[in-house]
């Protein structure tokens, strides 16, 4: 009798548990081969990111601009300051200063922050600075010469009161105008020049 002429037998409780238990084992092992591909996968990943981060560390190291002398000097504020008041004092020499406002307040902020600096006590470490530093602030307190105001009589009453009287405006068109005349032998050239030399110094400190 061939054997689909059998009857079929009943799968016992027996049957039942074999058939289940092989499952599971089944199962397990595909988990566990899965988990392991995980595993390696994951690992694979986090070698790549590693090796990644290292490489961007490697040249972002290489070049990384590194900040000069200068650059460092720049943030002191006797470099930042007297840089500032040149760069006024130039546009006193190069335009007609009169009645431009902003101008004005941005020269009345600086002189302000000139005598900060011409104050400071680190200042007294390098005494030929500090002797420019105080003949410069000396120089606008005494311009013009023979006036009852100066012109850091006046920067300093504008810095204040924020206020700048006509005879102000006179004074840095007078400036201008003694430049274009006298040129080298003017005040404007003697303050560039004497501000020059602050930067210089400072530098060599």
């Amino acid at each position: 009798m061939n054997d689909f002429n059998k009857p079929i037998r009943p799968i016992t409780r027996k049957d039942k548990d074999r058939i289940n238990a092989e499952s599971i084992i089944h199962n397990f092992k595909q988990e566990e081969e899965l988990l392991e591909l995980n595993n390696k996968k994951s690992d694979k990943k986090t070698y790549i990111l590693s090796y990644l981060e290292l490489v961007r560390n490697f040249f972002s190291s290489l070049f990384e601009k590194k900040r000069t002398s200068s650059e460092v000097l720049e943030d002191t504020p006797l470099y930042s300051t007297i840089s500032v008041i040149k760069k006024c004092f130039e546009t006193i020499r190069d335009t007609n200063p009169n009645n431009n406002l902003p101008f004005a307040q941005s020269f009345a902020k600086t002189w302000i922050a000139l005598l900060e600096v011409g104050s400071m006590e680190s200042l007294k470490q390098s005494p030929l600075i500090a002797k420019h530093v105080h003949a410069l602030i000396n120089a606008l307190l005494h311009f013009p010469p023979s006036e009852k105001h100066s012109l850091g009589f006046y920067l300093s009453g504008c810095a204040e009161n924020a206020w700048f009287p006509v005879p102000f405006f006179v004074l840095l068109l007078q400036l201008h105008e003694e430049h274009k005349e006298l040129n080298k032998e003017s005040h404007l050239y003697t303050w560039i020049r004497l501000a020059e030399d602050i930067l210089s110094l400072a530098k060599n400190v």
